[in-house]
């Protein structure tokens, strides 16, 4: 009966697999447990797919009294600083309206991470991500109002009933209503019975389960 896809074809093939009854909703409570968490882990994984790396590689000896050190071949050093594979599927794109003298604002549930620097219509047309106590030093020794220059992020709450919320601080504090344009990276609900369909649409279901 499950979608093709879906939470519920997630459940019934990971049924399978472990040797659970194929029916999901025969499941006791502890099996059920069991089987979800996999397809959270296995999600999550999927939505922030790492790059493969390259065997590690023997060096050889070059002399007596030589100890042999692993060789780190430059291809999994490259792919070691890469960070996790962007979706194109995940990318959105939130615009904020500024306020005069209004240096802080809420980003959207759903922000994870960059995806490039915050766009203006004006001269110049990025403004520079920076770290959030760099942005509070110069708040507090140089307030100034201006075109945004500067920017970061930090967690307004850190947990509980609820998400996390994510807000932006710009420096200098906006001297207008401007339009900014964040591209960023979203992090999707988590599936469940109300929640049945992943990101990445059926195209990406068979790399999900591959995952889970």
């Amino acid at each position: 009966d499950a979608e093709y896809g879906t939470f519920n074809w997630l459940r019934r093939e990971l049924c399978v697999k472990i040797g659970y009854n194929a029916d999901h909703r025969l499941l006791n409570r502890p099996e059920r447990s069991y089987v979800d968490s996999i397809i959270e882990s296995g999600v999550m994984q999927f939505y922030n797919a790492a790059y493969p790396t390259v065997p590690i590689m023997q060096e050889k000896e070059a002399g007596e009294g030589r100890v042999d050190q692993p060789l780190q071949l430059e291809g999994e050093k490259e792919a070691k600083r890469k960070p996790p594979h962007n979706w194109s599927f995940l990318h959105q794109i939130f615009s904020l309206t500024t306020s005069v003298n209004v240096s802080e604002y809420d980003l959207p549930d759903d922000f994870g991470s960059w995806i490039g620097e915050p766009t203006t219509s004006q001269k110049g047309g990025k403004i520079a991500i920076a770290r959030e106590s760099h942005i509070r030093q110069l708040i507090s020794s140089a307030p100034a109002q201006g075109d945004p220059k500067y920017c970061a992020t930090r967690k307004k709450s850190v947990g509980g009933s609820s998400r996390p919320v994510t807000e932006i601080i710009f420096y200098p504090s906006p001297n207008a209503s401007k339009t900014i344009k964040i591209e960023y990276k979203a992090i999707p609900e988590t599936l469940g019975e109300l929640n049945q369909y992943p990101a990445g649409g059926t195209e990406q279901a068979e790399t999900i389960l591959a995952y889970c």
